[in-house]
């Protein structure tokens, strides 16, 4: 599609810039491929005149319109069109502004909006005064409780303090740990993966101890770490021990990886602390499926060869930056937190990184809590049954 102008003064061409009615022929031919891009239903929103400084001047420009190419001034063969634009006095005209100059500039001004008050929010969301309500510890005095993670090192990151907080009530809770997945893409190279998984299993159970969980209740399934989402294994089949788990322990209460990333944030640690990590997405919508779908506790979804039906009163998530509820860890449960993680020794080359990785999330955690202070540690949950 070729344009050619035929107005002797200066107005505003196809592209919104100052014409003089005709092209350069040393710019002929890259116009032309640009030309090519306009369609003619765009070229009837362009404007047919310039804003001066004072006032707005007019002009005339004939608009031809070839759907076919051209070489040099002579037009080969296609429909032509001609939209005529009638406007008035010239000579005054200074820089034009087109419609389409204004949509951009428009849509630049909604964009930046847009970033400003994601930023805004994302700061207003990480540092929420008094949104949370504290966990109620002794709701789980002498209950059981079951822990729900797809590797080993979840359970103590995500709320080792808390576990050992109700592992320390009088009487205690009685808290059992299922992993779903081995843990054998987590070691170094050096270590091939059926080591891996040894390793990590024994990590588990030693770090579960620190926090006060009995080691017979501490279990670590073979599914290949970072493979529950990618269909390696049937979903059925991943549900399938989730239900056996909850109908063998009975837990008054299940907590697990909240299912969605947070979209809305950035990461400040790591990508696995917003959710982003497909396990822990997979492993927090297996156990929804199990515990709120009823699977638990229907004898005709799974049969009893998978255990009496159970149905626990609670399902919780854990939260990290957007937390119904908060536990404000005490020094002994941050100490017992910090010491468990230490046993997970394929995970961290020194102890000092680990500390350091506990007390900053913790207190990151009791930020989006709610808590005055930058060093206050907590750990948030959110309630789904």
């Amino acid at each position: 599609m070729i344009l050619k102008t035929t107005s002797k003064c200066q107005c505003p061409n196809e592209y919104g810039f100052l014409s003089n009615g005709k092209s350069k022929r040393k710019n002929k031919h890259r116009n032309m491929k640009r030309q090519l891009r306009f369609s003619h239903s765009f070229l009837r929103i362009l404007p047919p005149f310039s804003i001066g400084r004072n006032r707005v001047f007019l002009c005339t420009i004939n608009v031809d319109m070839h759907t076919s190419l051209a070489t040099d001034d002579v037009s080969l063969t296609g429909k032509t069109e001609r939209t005529q634009y009638t406007l008035s006095d010239p000579a005054k005209i200074a820089w034009p502004i087109s419609i389409f100059s204004l949509i951009i500039a428009f849509v630049a001004v909604v964009l930046s909006s847009v970033a400003l008050y994601k930023t805004v929010s994302r700061s207003s969301t990480n540092n929420a005064k008094a949104t949370a309500s504290p966990m109620n510890l002794n709701a789980y005095a002498g209950q059981n409780v079951l822990m729900i993670a797809p590797h080993p090192d979840d359970v103590v990151g995500a709320n080792g303090g808390f576990v050992r907080s109700i592992t320390s009530l009088v009487p205690p809770a009685n808290v059992s740990v299922l992993i779903l997945t081995n843990g054998n893409a987590g070691c170094n190279s050096s270590i091939s993966k059926a080591e891996c998984a040894e390793l990590r299993r024994g990590e588990e159970k030693a770090c579960d101890a620190v926090l006060g969980v009995n080691t017979d209740q501490v279990t670590v399934l073979d599914f290949f770490d970072n493979h529950l989402w990618d269909g390696t294994y049937p979903t059925r089949s991943i549900i399938e021990v989730i239900v056996m788990g909850v109908r063998s322990t009975k837990p008054f209460a299940v907590f697990t990886f909240y299912p969605d990333p947070m979209w809305n944030l950035s990461p400040l640690l790591g990508y696995d602390d917003m959710g982003f990590h497909p396990d822990h997405q997979f492993t927090g919508k297996a156990v929804a499926s199990a515990v709120a779908g009823f699977s638990v506790s229907d004898p005709a979804i799974y049969n009893a060869s998978y255990g009496e039906p159970w149905s626990p009163t609670e399902l919780w998530y854990w939260q990290f930056y957007n937390p119904t509820h908060c536990l404000q860890l005490t020094s002994a449960a941050l100490e017992a937190k910090e010491q468990g993680f230490l046993k997970q020794r394929t995970q961290y080359t020194k102890s000092s990184d680990i500390v350091s990785w506990v007390s900053e999330f913790s207190n990151l955690i009791g930020r989006n809590c709610g808590y005055d202070g930058d060093n206050i540690a907590a750990e948030g949950f959110q309630r789904f049954v």
